[in-house]
């Protein structure tokens, strides 16, 4: 007994070592080097982009940032909690923000709470790879369970999970949330569920709810809740069957069906303090009523990514991304796994070995066969309708995104449950193969022949066709393309070269390792799985850690740092008193703000509806990109002029070096002679004259130039010499694609008619690289951007990136004293945002009590803003309104001197309220509309979580205690009579 317990033992450490090992292996630039591979890098400064392989690795501006959203505001929400108070509201963004209850930040998860509490004590690095690091064991822990529950071996158990949680699309997610680590808990507490209902597994799927929801991600939660609810009804199917007459089989379901149920509501009482409030504000501000009508699968190109996580070849510049390419391809598991997954389809409906006696046996071959059979035919079918609605799109893509659950979200996204699906097909085919092995080692009957076996299985056969059929199609319409990417990406078809190749090379050394262990002794059979798993295992995680320094993107953090010229130009122009706003979402992203201390306009979450509205009176193609995020285009139909721009304080405008500055752009001329200059030399010509805001130069590079600046250096007669600097990259890029390369430069000092002076020089590059200047005669090949003389807004920085600034717009908290009174917000929004309206009129205020005609606006002395509201001091000899900019949505209340007071909205969007005259301390406080009421069912679920588990513990007391029967009175006390 004592050996067998001993192996038991052996058998799980092994199992713990090899999951261990990637794992170890994947964070260990974490402790070693400070930088962390993976999704964990995209929480750092040092990292730029999450979203898509066609832009640069290497970034193009120096005020562009991570675009990771969880890190500053879990951090600032949670910096606030050591404080002492929950936030609920931040100003930093798209006009002020609900916090804390929005999903979307992953604000309680967990995996963020265990991270938080790590980094307050032993600093944020670590407490980021503590929160990286538990998620992924998590993932490993429960993929691992669910396989095994599933009746796969574990050498088979071991390979599905190494290649699903160390597949792209799980651990590019893992920067913004862990809900991919989180499906196979949700499938195992599920599946046990399924299998028998009790109070202990009512409440561990309700708390696999929660934890999916305070992840982060409504949308992918949604996904995981069907991809359970399905797979419940078919363990539930497979377990009592569909004889609806039987009465048993009925009572059966109705009592699986009560308590899966009662798991999904619970689950969703206990998240209510989240869900309540958010659910109101997607009411209130009707989001999905804008989302795009167009659904559009993805390229077909990308489905090469199957095969060879390299097929699309590197981004312009800089390495190429690996398997942990943001955007997740279908299996960053490469080859392998897909090939064992056909494996799967095919041979696991074949018979596993002829059983030759016990009955006994014969049953429970049965039973796991059976199991099998619905193991593979579920997720055979789950992911041959994900990969066709994915990638090839067509009638069934837009049947799937109408169902209840997946309309209006963004369906890409359940990329990761077709991943997940391929590695379980995968895993059958793991142990096919290794049955198979088995097979021709055992003494026992022979296997039935192919052919018997494939005519007794037509069914899956057929199945497994279609699946191939769906998959091979598109390789064969884009076959020149793969052709072509991949000889970009590997610079030839040598062994090396492709993950092909490594397959060929680990599959040679398996095949040598397994024919040495084929002898072994029959007790060595289960550490001979073992050892067959963590070999493919191995396999899998080396096709996305080969290159275990260069996962993610490296860049210098200087261009990332707070402390960057651009950021302090940024800071310095807005100070408190404006709200920036730029191109897009990838300058200055919007949690850049909350690193950088300055309010952002845009938005990357739920905007209410008036806020909104107001943008687009000024931006009219704001929503275009994304409705749900607020990506400015300054070269088209903006309202410069409108009222509108200076309410909403944008007194700055952000632009990325990549850029084209704003401006009229005039021609360059075709040049007839080129200058090069090198590391050391410069070119000098004569710029244009009047007021202008940059330059479009000519370029061409040859020679090492994957380094350095080019600089141009311009200077008018009594004006300050201005620089503006472009990574000589960029230049290369431009002349590939014959294209100019523009320089911004703020000329609005010195003689405005004289012409400025440019010199063009590089910085920092290599001895061998040579930038030519296209030449007219003896003049560089230029255009300038004019600048309209009487334009509202002028350039003030162009170091790493095109600043300007707007000194007419308002400050973001103000006094005014003049305005006019409409009796909604609606109409008085309409009066705001009508082209007619002229700046000088007074302020359209919903809600004001009377007309404003006083003659003072008041002054306010000091402002700040908190986690639940702003405080504002005033000063004002008569009756004025004070107005802040930030948006009045459901939640807002106001007091004067801690009177409550009656709150306005000027513009019909913003927050309001009318002082009398002196000093009066007024604050705007927000509540969450349904805070209260989510808190107080949060509670109730947790007591009836507490209740259930309570009953069994009582029922067991009850059990247990003895009966009486027997038992008597005596004078001397109680004793067992005699019978």
């Amino acid at each position: 007994m004592f050996a067998a317990i001993r192996g038991v033992r052996l058998r799980h450490l092994a199992v713990v070592a090899v999951l261990a090992l990637p794992l170890g292996v994947f964070f260990a630039p974490t402790f070693i080097a400070g930088n962390a591979p993976g999704g964990f890098d995209l929480n750092f400064q040092s990292s730029p982009w999450r979203d898509a392989p066609t832009r640069p690795i290497d970034p193009q501006s120096r005020v562009q940032i991570d675009q990771a959203e969880q890190l500053p505001w879990v951090d600032a929400v949670w910096s606030s909690l050591r404080g002492g108070r929950a936030p609920l509201w931040s100003a930093a963004v798209g006009g002020g923000t609900s916090v804390g209850t929005n999903p979307v930040f992953a604000t309680y998860s967990v995996f963020t709470v265990v991270g938080e509490l790590v980094a307050g004590v032993a600093g944020q690095a670590l407490g980021l790879a503590v929160r990286v690091i538990l998620s992924v064991a998590v993932g490993e822990l429960f993929a691992y369970l669910f396989f095994r529950r599933m009746r796969l071996s574990i050498g088979a158990s071991l390979f599905g999970t190494v290649a699903y949680v160390f597949s792209g699309a799980v651990v590019a997610f893992e920067v913004r949330n862990a809900i991919p680590l989180l499906l196979p808990l949700a499938l195992w507490c599920t599946d046990r569920l399924a299998e028998r209902a009790s109070p202990e597994r009512i409440v561990a799927l309700a708390a696999a709810v929660l934890a999916l929801w305070l992840e982060g991600f409504p949308a992918m939660m949604v996904h995981v809740l069907v991809v359970s609810g399905t797979w419940w009804i078919v363990r539930t199917a497979a377990r009592t069957g569909w004889r609806w007459r039987d009465a048993g089989v009925r009572r059966d379901w109705l009592r699986s069906a009560g308590a899966y149920a009662s798991a999904a509501v619970l689950g969703g009482v206990l998240s209510a303090f989240s869900t309540v409030p958010f659910a109101l504000q997607l009411g209130y501000n009707d989001v999905f009523a804008v989302r795009h009508d167009a659904i559009e699968p993805l390229g077909h190109a990308s489905i090469w990514w199957l095969l060879d996580e390299r097929a699309l070849g590197p981004p312009d510049l800089g390495p190429w991304y690996t398997g942990l390419n943001p955007i997740e391809g279908l299996a960053a598991v490469g080859t392998l796994v897909m090939l064992l997954a056909v494996i799967g389809v095919v041979g696991g409906s074949l018979r596993r070995r002829a059983a030759t006696d016990a009955a006994a046996s014969d049953a429970a071959s049965s039973e796991d066969a059976s199991l099998e059979d619905v193991v593979r035919n579920y997720w055979a079918v789950m992911v041959g309708v994900l990969v066709v609605a994915i990638y090839l799109g067509g009638p069934l893509l837009r049947v799937l995104a109408s169902l209840p659950g997946f309309s209006g979200n963004p369906f890409s996204r359940i990329r990761f449950v077709a991943v997940f699906g391929l590695v379980v097909l995968g895993a059958l085919g793991f142990q096919r193969v290794e049955g198979w092995w088995r097979a021709r080692t055992a003494e026992s009957d022979p296997l039935p022949s192919w052919s018997q076996q494939l005519r007794a299985r037509w069914p899956h056969v057929t199945i497994a066709a279609l699946f191939l059929v769906g998959l091979v199609t598109p390789f064969v319409t884009s076959l020149r393309l793969f052709v072509h990417v991949t000889r970009v990406a590997t610079g030839s078809f040598g062994i090396w070269g492709s993950e092909l190749g490594l397959l060929a090379v680990a599959l040679i050394v398996g095949g040598v390792g397994l024919r040495l262990t084929q002898r072994l002794p029959e007790r060595w059979v289960p550490w001979r799985t073992i050892g067959l798993g963590a070999f493919a295992a191995a396999v899998a995680f080396t096709q996305v850690g080969l290159q275990i320094t260069r996962l993610t993107p490296q860049v210098d953090r200087q261009f990332y740092s707070p402390s960057t010229p651009g950021y302090q130009a940024l800071r310095e122009a807005t100070g408190t008193s404006w709200r920036f706003i730029g191109s897009g979402m990838g300058t200055f992203a919007p949690n850049s703000a909350m690193n950088n201390g300055v309010i952002d306009a845009r938005s990357h979450s739920f905007r209410d509806p008036q806020w909104k509205k107001l943008i687009l009176a000024v931006f009219p193609n704001a929503l275009a990109a994304d409705p749900l995020k607020i990506n400015v285009d300054f070269s088209n139909n903006v309202n410069w002029g409108s009222p509108v721009f200076d309410d909403m304080s944008l007194g700055v405008i952000a632009l990325s070096s990549d850029e084209v500055p704003l401006g009229t752009r005039g021609v360059v001329p075709p040049a007839d002679a080129w200058t090069d200059i090198g590391k050391d030399g410069s070119f000098v010509s004569e710029g244009p004259t009047g007021p202008y805001v940059g330059v479009d130069l000519r370029l061409r590079t040859t020679g090492d130039c994957s380094e350095g600046d080019v600089v141009v250096t311009a200077q008018r007669d009594g004006g300050v010499a201005q620089v503006s600097r472009r990574p000589i990259r960029d230049a290369r890029v431009a002349a590939a694609a014959h294209e100019t390369t523009p320089f911004a430069v703020p000329m609005d000092d010195g003689a405005p008619d004289a012409p400025s002076r440019l010199q063009v020089s590089l910085e920092g590059a290599a001895g061998g690289c040579r930038v030519g200047i296209g030449r007219v005669g003896d003049v560089a090949a230029s255009a300038p951007f004019t600048r309209p003389v009487d334009a509202t807004w002028r350039m003030i920085s162009a170091v790493g990136g095109w600043l300007y600034s707007r000194p007419s717009a308002h400050p973001l908290v103000r006094m005014v004293a003049t305005w006019s009174s409409y009796r909604s917000s609606a109409s008085a929004l309409a009066a705001a945002t009508d082209p007619a309206r002229s700046s000088a009129g007074p302020m359209p205020i919903s809600g004001a009590v009377r007309p404003g005609s006083g003659t003072t606006d008041g002054t306010v002395e000091r402002w700040s803003a908190d986690g639940h509201g702003l405080s504002v001091t005033t000063m004002s000899a008569g009756p004025s309104m004070v107005v802040a900019s930030f948006n009045a949505a459901p939640g807002w209340t106001v007091t004067i001197d801690g009177v409550a007071a009656t709150m306005v909205q000027p513009d019909g969007a913003l927050l309001g309220v009318a002082v009398p005259h002196g000093r009066h301390k007024v604050r705007f406080e927000y509540l969450p509309p349904g805070l209260r009421v989510g808190a107080l069912l949060s509670v109730v679920g947790v007591l009836a979580c507490t209740a259930l588990l309570l009953v069994p513990w009582r029922r067991r007391r009850r059990s247990a205690r003895p009966s009486g029967i027997g038992v008597v009175n005596t004078p001397n006390g109680d004793a067992p009579s005699g019978g």
